[in-house]
């Protein structure tokens, strides 16, 4: 199953009535993608109604993150005038995302349904004392990375990590 990020307008110059609007919007693009048969991140659900003095940059930051893990970004109607939106389509570009736009797209789209998922990741099962030893040999590295020994044997916070310790 591919997951697909629903990108369009939150923000609204009608207010609240207008971000209901766009929420409800996007909503609909989401639950058609799901009957297509996605798994759908709708950012719009996710913070919906969230609003506060000092999120959106927030709230943005996240959403590309998430954005980047999925395999294709749909635009609904709206996002020619959406800051967060045109941030969000060249976010996906940038990382080879797909970008398409609904409903103009949807035969495409409709494409992109039908074939079956790309593996991103190569998985291999491995035994307990392995995973033992890549854990091992990670937290090894971080501790070196954090401190270093000094002659009397004592570890001491290397300059990148004396704020923390």
């Amino acid at each position: 199953m591919r997951l697909v990020y629903v990108a369009g307008p939150y923000r609204s110059k009608l207010g609240p009535w207008g971000v209901a609007q766009n929420i409800e919007r996007a909503r609909v693009v989401a639950r058609e993608l799901w009957a297509m048969g996605f798994a759908v991140m709708c950012p719009h659900s996710n913070t919906a109604m969230m609003d506060g003095t000092d999120t959106d940059h927030l709230f943005l930051e996240g959403d590309l993150v998430m954005l980047e893990r999925c395999d294709v970004l749909v635009a609904v109607d709206g996002w020619q005038n959406s800051a967060g939106t045109l941030v969000e389509i060249e976010h996906a570009k940038e990382h080879g995302i797909p970008v398409l736009f609904w409903p103009e797209d949807r035969e495409a789209i409709d494409t992109i349904a039908a074939e079956p998922p790309a593996c991103k990741r190569e998985w291999r099962t491995i035994t307990v004392k392995e995973a033992a030893a890549i854990l091992g040999k990670h937290a090894a590295e971080r501790r070196r990375a954090m401190a270093v020994r000094t002659e009397d044997g004592d570890w001491q916070p290397t300059e990148l990590f004396k704020d923390a310790a």
